[in-house]
């Protein structure tokens, strides 16, 4: 598994899965320091870290009764400042 992450309203936030690997389950790491699981695979995101880790960001905002257009510069720089390890 490899861990994507990025900070996001200063708050680290990331997704942790193998890529490589079309029905690997995504694991999301909160605000909280928390890894939980999550109801996607990476193949709902096409192998892709940046969409996977787009969508999980999205769902924060919306979590937080907001409307994630209002918030896409934000989301844009965050997905643009990941990190891997």
């Amino acid at each position: 598994m490899t861990d994507y992450t990025t900070i996001f309203f200063a708050e680290t936030y990331g997704i942790s899965a193998n890529f490589a690997q079309a029905s690997d389950s995504i694991f999301c790491l909160g605000g909280d320091g928390e890894w939980i699981g999550t109801q996607y695979q990476v193949a709902d995101f096409q192998h892709s870290p940046e969409a996977a880790l787009r969508r999980i960001l999205t769902e924060i905002v919306e979590a937080g009764g907001d409307n994630p257009d209002d918030f896409e510069t934000e989301i844009n720089n965050a997905i643009a400042n990941i990190t891997e390890s």
